[in-house]
């Protein structure tokens, strides 16, 4: 995982899938309180968290994130979870 802060309220999330990590993806979620995560779609991890933090700690300026794992898709090892 790596960021840098950003000076407004969005997160920008950047990842790769696939056995060769060809599949580029992205996602850009507004910090907000009532942040509605997008069901069946990896964002919604992210989304959870940034709600919370939105929530619970009052967190109000977003983030620039790129994330990379390299456990195996459908494994069974949670990757979705890890990401």
């Amino acid at each position: 995982v790596v960021s840098v802060d950003r000076g407004d309220a969005m997160c920008r999330i950047f990842t790769v899938f696939g056995h060769d990590r060809s599949r580029r993806e992205y996602a850009e979620l507004p910090v907000a309180a009532d942040l509605e995560p997008q069901t069946g779609h990896w964002s919604a991890y992210p989304a959870v968290a940034i709600r919370r933090l939105a929530r619970n700690f009052g967190i109000s300026l977003g983030a620039e994130i790129a994330v990379e794992c390299d456990l195996p898709e459908s494994s069974g090892f949670l990757t979705s979870s890890a990401v």
